[in-house]
């Protein structure tokens, strides 16, 4: 599942931000600082750019593998239209395709956290599977209890800051050439990726 590249490293490094492990604060400097990172051999959770890169890394599945025997999606297709995209992949996976899932849960919510104390209590309680059954656990069945959380978490966000233009324009171009050979490559229109604000 592909999603607009600049989106997804700013995406990608506000999560770390509101998780406290990226040490910049700017996105165009995090981002300047990537080659150095990279070199330094810091995980590829820090390479917002890099991961941006998607024809270069399909390509060599394209290669290896039948095109038939690979899907690919735009996050766009799925946050439009989550339920039918899901009944595809069941289909193209050979299992059940009528089987919905539960999609009241929205896991990995974007924003910056209201109060950091309350997002690192809760991310701890939520995504802790080894926890003490607290007393939502108790009263409420598993799934519930979760549902119940991931709401709080959700209330404890800001909105996310949106990306300004000048800078999403600046990475556009950096993506252009991946771009425009990725669209040739899945046979999708990407030209939405590449629109100036």
């Amino acid at each position: 599942m592909l999603r607009d590249p600049v989106d997804r490293a700013y995406s990608h490094f506000l999560h770390l931000i509101r998780d406290k492990v990226e040490p910049i604060t700017s996105f165009s400097q995090a981002m300047s600082a990537e080659d150095l990172r990279i070199e330094h051999n810091w995980s590829p959770h820090w390479h917002y750019k890099q991961q941006g890169f998607y024809y270069s890394h399909l390509q060599r599945y394209f290669d290896l593998f039948e095109q038939d025997k690979i899907r690919v999606y735009l996050y766009e297709d799925f946050t439009n239209n989550p339920v039918e995209v899901l009944k595809d992949i069941f289909s193209f996976l050979g299992v059940e395709e009528s089987f919905v899932p539960n999609m009241s849960i929205k896991y990995n919510i974007s924003g910056l956290p209201k109060s950091n104390n309350i997002h690192q209590y809760l991310m701890k309680r939520f995504w802790n599977n080894k926890r003490p059954k607290n007393v939502l656990d108790r009263l409420l069945n598993l799934e519930f209890s979760q549902y119940i959380q991931a709401k709080i978490i959700q209330l404890n966000l800001n909105r996310k800051p949106k990306l300004s233009p000048t800078l999403r324009n600046q990475f556009i171009e950096e993506y252009r050439e991946d771009i425009l050979n990725l669209q040739d490559l899945i046979g999708r229109d990407l030209s939405s990726w590449l629109a100036a604000n």
